[in-house]
């Protein structure tokens, strides 16, 4: 078996290479194209709410918030493990993976909490969905709303069905209450700052190489006349963005379904984006790729089922004309108020 990995990791490495060769302005053309789309939508849209998840974690308030909001509870896990679901569904993937992994790392949570956590929190948050997905893509708000709360229930609903049946496990509280050291805020704001820019490289490295593919998979598909289905499928499996672009463009229930598969799954390159930082702290993810399966189906069939039920006619804009400043004020005013909350409410303490 493994000889066989290896032939084909090797065949694929040799296409590769001759396709950099044959069409080497193409690719540094696509090359480009991908890093544009990661400076101009995918770092402002992520940067900012890396750091301030991090200075949440470091500086103990992402346990405070998550007692204060107990949504963890539903999925039988300890109160403060909430902050990566909120973080997640606010601000959009990886940073509820990420956060998972913080509070991993600084002994809030047990290896098996965290990593359940990670499955069921990186999700996509509302400026991308609703402003892009929803009102530039298919041309209705209303439609990237609805795709954003059934990704949302089909995360639930997939994390029940992997975590408490397929891999069940027992909440056996906090790992360990640990006595962090005071450390000054400049210090705080560094680390934070340069995790952050280095997480976002890390990002943007995958997101780049899979547009690249993807790319290329279409213009081999267009060569062939092979339409649009099967470039919309091969997209939604690797990429989230091009996935709902190319989505949006076959239209119908076929679309939305593909749409909403591409929204609940997030593609292979936002499974990297969790890997780069889950698996060097020692984090397996095959409760992850489970419970992303089984969101994607959900999602696409819910889908299906709104925009059979109320039509939307997509606008088929493409991909590089999508702008996240325009749609970001909601997923901002939303975070700010959970921040509030993490600083000045009083959270309830056990006796």
């Amino acid at each position: 078996m493994k000889k066989t990995k290896l032939q084909l990791l090797a065949a694929g490495l040799l296409l590769g290479g001759i396709l950099l060769i044959v069409f080497s302005d193409r690719a540094g053309t696509y090359t480009l194209d991908g890093l544009l789309l990661c400076a101009t939508k995918i770092i402002p849209s992520l940067f900012p709410y890396m750091v301030i998840s991090s200075l949440l974690v470091y500086s103990g308030l992402a346990e405070r918030l998550g007692r204060i909001i107990p949504v963890a509870s539903a999925f039988n896990l300890p109160r403060e493990a909430g902050a990566p679901l909120i973080l997640g569904a606010v601000c959009g993937f990886p940073v509820g993976a990420k956060t998972a992994v913080d509070l991993f790392k600084n002994g809030c949570i047990s290896k098996t909490q965290s990593e359940v956590l990670i499955s069921i929190s990186n999700n996509t948050g509302p400026s991308f969905v609703v402003g892009v997905v929803g009102a530039l893509f298919w041309g209705s708000p209303g439609f990237g709303w609805a795709l954003y709360f059934f990704q949302l229930l089909a995360a639930a609903a997939a994390g029940g069905i992997v975590n408490r049946l397929l891999f069940p496990f027992r909440n056996s509280g906090l790992s360990g209450k640990v006595s962090r050291p005071a450390r000054p805020f400049s210090l705080l704001f560094s680390t934070a700052v340069s995790e952050a820019a280095a997480s976002c490289l890390s990002i943007c490295g995958f997101v780049a190489f899979f547009y690249v593919v993807i790319r290329f998979i279409t213009d081999a598909l267009t060569v062939v006349s092979a339409g649009p289905l099967p470039s919309a499928l091969i997209a939604a499996c690797l990429e989230f963005s091009t996935g709902t672009a190319l989505s949006a463009d076959l239209g119908g229930w076929a679309g939305a379904f593909l749409c909403g598969f591409s929204v609940g799954w997030a593609g292979l390159s936002v499974f990297f984006q969790a890997g780069a930082f889950a698996l060097p702290a020692g984090l397996s993810l095959k409760r992850t790729v489970a419970v992303k399966s089984l969101q994607g189906i959900f999602t696409g069939a819910l889908s299906a089922v709104y925009v059979s039920v109320f039509p939307v006619a997509p606008a088929r804009l493409s991909v590089d004309a999508i702008s996240i400043a325009e749609s970001a004020g909601g997923a901002v005013l939303l975070f700010c108020v959970l921040l509030l909350l993490a600083v000045f409410a009083k959270p309830k303490r056990k006796s």
